[in-house]
């Protein structure tokens, strides 16, 4: 990584295999918590995505603690809770979580957290969510809602792009793109032009560099409402199977676009590590899905382990802005 202001880049030359991965669960409807009774926070604990009752955690509310029995319940005397406003999880197997919650009047709540092993790991949710392969664990940053794509027509230098690329790329884009939500939304809608949507944060605009830099095929900002995909259409080495940008290049930009970072796991579409028809074809893997999945389940601004921020308000940091090939 190279700072520049707020604008880091990374260049990688990035490459990918396959493996075998756990699948992304799929979501259950979370068990409803029990009814506020007056004076007292009540609620449920869950996993992280499928919503299962989770037994044996440590719920605490300042200088008050309780156990969950198996239905995952818990309540605290809201008299004895002072002006603390963070509920804690802890326990052996769950990744210690903090969240805000109000206690200025009975409340009922249900809280996840996330079960750490059966296919999660923390050192790789580190990597995909965090970045932290390349620099030190950030804040969870990614869409509230599905983004819209403008695609460009035409390069930097104002050359027309040939419709059959445009169809490849416009065909990539669209080809999974819930894969990096946990199914919560994929892409609104891919729109063409000569013009840009950088700055709409409603917008993801891909655009064609020209000239192309050597080293890389491609780059976008990260999780980033109006921001950017940069295609490196010019470099020959980026050319596969007739397209002028890979197929697995335009999904790896996509990802970044949504939220995530690099990892060094053989079969990520996101790897650093991709070689053979993964250049060509890469696909987001089960790993990724699996990860992407639990990060789309907390608030922008989620910090490392899985501390959500003060306010339930979803407000997007802009800074720094981080570029990523």
């Amino acid at each position: 990584m190279r700072p520049l202001g707020l604008l880091m880049t990374v260049l990688v030359l990035a490459g990918c295999d396959r493996m075998q991965a756990p699948q992304a669960p799929s979501a259950q409807p979370a068990p409803q918590p029990p009814p506020a009774a007056a004076g007292y926070l009540t609620g449920r604990v869950v996993a992280t995505v499928t919503g299962e009752p989770l037994g044996g955690i440590t719920v605490g509310l300042g200088s008050q603690h309780v156990e969950t029995p198996a239905s995952g319940s818990f309540a605290f005397d809201l008299a004895a809770a002072g002006t603390s406003s963070r509920l804690s999880l802890s326990a052996p197997g769950i990744i210690p979580r903090s969240v805000a919650v109000a206690v200025a009047a009975p409340t009922q709540l249900t809280v996840d957290a996330i079960v750490d092993g059966n296919g999660f790991s923390l050192d790789y949710y580190r990597r995909l969510v965090r970045g932290t392969l390349d620099r030190p664990a950030l804040p969870l940053r990614r869409w509230t809602r599905a983004p819209r794509i403008y695609l460009r027509t035409i390069d930097e230098q104002g050359l027309p792009v040939d419709e059959a690329h445009l169809r490849q790329v416009e065909a990539a884009l669209l080809d999974d793109p819930a894969a990096w939500t946990g199914g919560h939304f994929g892409i609104a809608e891919v729109l063409r032009g000569t013009a840009t949507r950088e700055g709409d944060p409603e917008w993801i605009t891909v655009k064609w560099a020209n000239p192309s830099v050597d080293s890389i095929c491609g780059q976008a900002q990260v999780g980033y409402p109006g921001g950017w995909i940069e295609l490196h259409h010019l470099n020959p080495r980026c050319h596969c199977d007739g397209g002028l940008v890979s197929q697995a290049t335009v999904r790896h930009e996509l990802g970044h676009a949504m939220g995530f970072f690099h990892t060094d796991e053989p079969g990520d579409v996101l790897s650093t590590k991709r070689s053979g028809t993964e250049w060509c074809y890469g696909r987001p893997s089960a790993l990724e899905r699996f990860h992407a999945a639990i990060a789309y389940s907390r608030p922008v601004g989620n910090v490392d382990p899985d501390r959500d921020p003060g306010s339930a308000v979803q407000a997007f940091d802009p800074h720094p802005i981080i570029v990523v090939d």
